[in-house]
């Protein structure tokens, strides 16, 4: 029995390319892909490029791909890995017995350890990395204009800032940095601050070399309401996005 393992929550494209790759290299034995995922393998990157919450729009292969080549998806989530035995263990209790195992789990979004900011602490503080977190942001953004602060200008946050600023509700958009311009550990100082001003064109405005204190509600609410910086700046928030990297 081989069973390819995906323990993260995110179906994604390593775990596409290597079931695609073994049966189109002609192998024929049992291939069983683990996700706490509750899709298909998708296209990750259009969810912060594009904000695309439609499955059927980002999908790799069709469920019935899947089914045709014989690939087993089994929604459970993997706790534990006898090697010796060859065994993974789950959730649910059950056990999956496998020749070859391959682990493509991902990355898991971080949140800041920092009032407000903490996963679940307060609504409308969102992280990005599935479908769910993509039509959630979605609706909170709604059809009229917000005031939306992204924390991180690495990939992540240019592009949501991006896609943010360019939507017809005309959104007032934010990228808090702590580089001197976006993408500076990655290109350098040049290229960065090219990549700064074609999204300044777009309207994303920037707040650099920024250090953040934290995030809190509105006034007699659960809902965030400003982004809270250590130099003492105050930016009114609707909703704040982390894209401060995965884990």
């Amino acid at each position: 029995m081989n069973t390819f393992d995906n323990a993260s929550p995110h179906s994604g494209s390593g775990t596409n390319g290597v079931v695609e790759e073994l049966r189109k290299c002609g192998f024929k034995g049992q291939i069983q892909v683990l996700s706490r995922e509750t899709t298909q393998p998708f296209d990750r990157t259009k969810l912060s490029k594009a904000l695309i919450g439609d499955l059927s729009k980002i999908a790799w292969r069709s469920p019935k791909f899947y089914e045709n080549a014989g690939i087993e998806m089994i929604k459970d989530e993997a706790t534990s890995i006898d090697f010796s035995s060859k065994k993974v263990s789950t959730a649910s209790g059950k056990t999956y017995d496998y020749t070859k195992l391959v682990l493509a789990p991902g990355g898991h979004p971080k949140s800041l350890p920092l009032d407000g900011l903490k996963e679940g602490e307060l609504e409308n503080v969102f992280i990005l990395r599935s479908l769910v977190h993509t039509q959630a942001i979605n609706a909170a953004l709604g059809d009229s204009s917000k005031k939306v602060v992204v924390i991180g200008s690495s990939f992540i946050g240019m592009e949501v800032a991006n896609c943010i600023a360019g939507m017809e509700a005309k959104h007032d958009v934010t990228v808090v940095g702590m580089d001197k311009v976006p993408t500076e550990a990655i290109f350098g100082e040049k290229i960065g601050r090219t990549f700064q001003s074609l999204l300044e064109k777009n309207g994303v405005k920037f707040t650099m070399g920024a250090e953040v204190d934290g995030a809190k509600p509105k006034d007699g609410s659960k809902k965030v309401g400003s982004l809270h910086l250590k130099d003492g700046t105050v930016l009114d928030a609707d909703l704040i996005i982390e894209g401060v990297g995965v884990g």
